[in-house]
């Protein structure tokens, strides 16, 4: 698996399950979700809800809670658009309150230390499907400006796996695929497109995602970690 002998001067990161941890925040959703459901006459439950995303995340869907929606709405898209409307309403105005975000969403173990060292080696960047405003909550965990760059999807209408999103980022930053690496959690959105383009990949085992098996060679990343500080180890090679 570990085809990686030293790390390339730009790392771009993912954001949940790879700096943070986005479980609690997703149950909060997934919470919402059940009873935005109910109130349309649809009965489920919160383990219903995640045996649906255990589903959705091997069968490479790019998207987790918004397939379950689809799913659950009998693919009815006037349902979907509106419930998805409803818990985003509730979702946005408590992940705007810093402390609500950092509860629901706590930076993974060792993540500050580890991106100050970097930061002090290699160019850092983030590759995120997230709002064009989300960099505001990189800001509430003090991370914001260890990144030289961020690629938010909701900024630039392109979405992972597109690997356009992937370009973009590396043209702002001037570099080329060959020099820079990506690093998330999932083999999908992550770590695919990366590969396709040429990029150095590392898969961190942090997660939902950390079930997903890869379908064929182009999913395999150059290198696997368990924590975000094992990126120090890969960097001193």
């Amino acid at each position: 698996m570990d085809r990686l002998s030293a790390l390339p001067s730009t790392l771009c990161f993912d954001l949940g399950s790879t700096i943070w941890d986005d479980r609690p925040a997703l149950e909060l959703q997934w919470g919402f979700l059940v009873e935005i459901l109910a109130s349309y006459g649809i009965d489920t439950s919160l383990e219903q809800i995640r045996e649906m995303a255990n589903e959705v995340i091997r069968s490479f869907a790019p998207t987790l809670t918004r397939v379950i929606v689809w799913q659950m709405t009998g693919r009815d898209e006037g349902k979907y658009r509106s419930i998805i409307r409803e818990m985003v309403e509730r979702m946005l105005p408590i992940l705007d309150d810093p402390d609500q975000f950092r509860r629901l969403n706590p930076l993974l173990p060792g993540a500050h230390e580890t991106l100050a060292e970097l930061a002090g080696r290699h160019r850092l960047a983030v590759i995120s499907n997230n709002f064009a405003s989300a960099d505001r909550w990189m800001e509430y965990h003090g991370i914001y400006d260890y990144f030289e760059h961020i690629s938010m999807s909701g900024a630039h209408r392109l979405h992972k796996p597109d690997p356009r999103l992937f370009i973009v980022t590396l043209e702002a930053l001037g570099v080329e695929a060959a020099d820079a690496a990506m690093i998330g959690d999932r083999l999908d959105n992550d770590i695919w497109p990366a590969n396709r383009l040429g990029m150095t990949t590392v898969r961190i085992l942090q997660g939902h995602y950390a079930v997903q098996q890869s379908r064929y060679h182009v999913d395999e990343p150059d290198a696997c970690i368990d924590s975000l500080p094992e990126l120090l180890q890969l960097g001193r090679r």
